[in-house]
């Protein structure tokens, strides 16, 4: 009975020593990712778009250039940023998509935990003149995605 109790008191030892040193997987991260916008060209305003009054409009014509300037944080890395652009002409909501003209999507792949990003967005001379959605979503490490930032676009003639 005692050979037992110290062949499993030996074996007992030696599993803890095996997991103690073997590395630990790092924490999965807890927190979403955020993006803060540091600047906007044009610069955003509060306009009126499809008879609501809204704050986070830009105001472009077609043929122009978008800048949207963004600082993208996680806790723990960061994976992709996606900016989509789409027509909202018949003032949607995002359960039912029409087709539009004009459409842009852009995935970035990114690492580390903070970077700044600048997107320019080239407006093609023939876009549509209509209101626009500008949706942009950040998605980290561990696939943890950040709550969108929406922004409308107005194109003017």
């Amino acid at each position: 009975m005692k050979k037992i109790f110290v062949s499993l008191l030996g074996i007992s030892a030696f599993s803890l020593f095996l997991t103690a040193c073997t590395k630990s997987e790092p924490d999965p991260s807890n927190q979403k990712p955020t993006i803060e916008i540091l600047r906007t060209l044009p610069a955003a305003t509060t306009d009126i778009v499809c008879e609501e009054t809204h704050d986070n409009v830009l105001i472009a014509h077609p043929g122009e250039t978008l800048e949207i300037e963004m600082k993208l944080k996680d806790d723990h890395g960061l994976s992709q940023y996606k900016i989509e652009i789409h027509e909202n002409a018949d003032c949607h909501d995002h359960d039912h998509r029409p087709l539009s003209e004009w459409y842009y999507s852009n995935v970035v792949d990114l690492s580390g935990t903070e970077t700044t990003k600048t997107e320019i967005i080239s407006i093609p001379d023939d876009a549509e003149i209509a209101p626009y959605h500008i949706e942009i979503k950040l998605i980290d490490e561990s696939g943890m995605e950040s709550d969108e930032l929406e922004y409308n676009l107005v194109l003017e003639s």
